[in-house]
């Protein structure tokens, strides 16, 4: 609260003095020549030596990319370091009310702050044509803007619906924390200036500090949400496409001879997809995506369905003479078509009326004489249909669960 009221009171005065317009180029370049005079930069603020406070914030402008594979986090922000440095305070009506002035960075003592977590190699945040701005009563706001390139743990259980947060740490290198202390001036990261990303959602942003025995650390925690259109349009609908293509090879005619050719078919296209999925995901055994459960087992759902699709070709072509229809057969398949006779032509037979009763008895002495009529082609059409609505079925239930899990 206490840094806001200071900010307040600068800009006013800052917003006094350019309608004022009362300063020179002598006058400023009298007030650095003052400031600089004995200065050294190598000494840290305050003259009392005591902790260098440094009330820390973060200035979120873009998501710049979000690497799954190498978890290579990076984003466009300005870190803001605000401090009182005494020595550096001047009177305004000695230099022809100058109330604030900027100088650049190496000019002056400033922190050495370094990310901590970076993915290549260490370096310090703050370029060479930074400068900070000075306020007459000594306040220094240091804002250099930085392309940050972290290291994040991804967490793709729930892809594509995943949520990631990654966070950026900003050192006090080289100085303990009873010398030199990073604090968190915010309770969130500065966003105003934020620009959406397309395939990432920001949800909220959080910041932290804490001291250790060697220095202090400014935390940034980010949490975005993946988009899922994209993937959900040219991934997971065309795999859900496919899956249900593939129960439907039980409505080929055994006798056109492309039964087999149309079940390899679709359990290729899976397998493709399945690479493609994997150039979306981390190389890691840790967390694995809920979608790579699904494709296996559409993957494996497509190989017993091959299976049964050799196995129907088998039957259908049997030898009735050479093979007879074992009894058991006989009566599955008489059943069925019997029930469904029943339930089509005559509807009312199954309502136990009196009158129906005669005509009950020459419907089952009907089916009985059937029972020695079924070959190994009836067993074959009862296998299709049975493993078509048995595949749809559990596809279906795979689908929901799926569904359920990732949303």
């Amino acid at each position: 609260m206490e840094d806001r009221n200071l900010f307040s009171i600068s800009s006013v005065l800052a917003y006094c003095y350019t309608v004022i317009g009362a300063n020179t180029v002598s006058d400023v370049n009298t007030l650095h020549t003052d400031l600089l005079k004995g200065y050294n930069k190598d000494i840290r603020p305050p003259i009392d030596q005591s902790t260098t406070l440094i009330n820390a914030s973060f200035s979120l402008v873009s998501i710049r990319d979000f690497d799954e594979v190498s978890g290579k986090f990076s984003v466009t922000g300005v870190f803001i370091g605000v401090w009182l440095d005494d020595r550096l305070s001047w009177n305004p009506i000695d230099y022809n009310m100058t109330f604030t002035t900027t100088i650049p960075q190496d000019k002056i003592w400033k922190p050495t702050v370094f990310l901590a977590n970076v993915i290549d190699s260490l370096k310090s945040i703050g370029h060479d044509f930074v400068s900070i701005r000075l306020y007459y009563y000594g306040l220094a706001v240091w804002t250099p803007p930085e392309v940050i390139e972290t290291s994040c743990q991804v967490d793709v259980t729930y892809f594509p619906y995943d949520q990631q947060t990654c966070k950026l740490q900003f050192v006090s290198y080289g100085s303990l924390a009873t010398e030199v202390l990073l604090n968190s001036a915010m309770n969130e990261a500065i966003t105003p200036y934020y620009t959406e990303h397309g395939t990432w959602d920001l949800e909220k942003t959080a910041t932290s500090s804490y001291a250790f025995s060697s220095g202090s650390i400014f935390e940034v925690h980010i949490t975005i949400n993946r988009r899922p259109l994209f993937f959900l349009v040219n991934l997971i609908f065309p795999v859900i496409f496919l899956t249900l293509l593939n129960s439907f090879v039980f409505l080929l005619p055994a006798e056109s001879g492309e039964r087999i050719s149309y079940a390899i078919t679709v359990l290729l296209a899976l397998a493709v997809f399945m690479t493609m999925v994997s150039n979306y995901l981390p190389k890691t055994s840790q967390t694995m995506a809920r979608l790579c459960y699904f494709l296996i087992g559409d993957l494996v759902l497509s190989s017993v369905i091959c299976i049964l699709t050799i196995f129907q070709l088998r039957i259908f072509y049997k030898s009735d003479q050479k093979y007879p229809v074992p009894l058991f057969l006989r009566n599955i398949v008489t059943i069925f078509k019997c029930q469904k006779r029943i339930l089509h032509v005559h509807p009312k037979i199954s309502e136990g009326d009196a009158d129906n009763h005669k005509m009950n008895q020459e419907m089952g002495k009907q089916c009985d004489s059937n029972n020695q009529d079924v070959t190994w082609r009836d067993i074959a059409k009862f296998f299709d249909v049975v493993s078509l609505f048995g595949s749809l079925l559990f596809q279906i239930v795979m689908l929901i669960v799926f569904f359920c899990v990732i949303s």
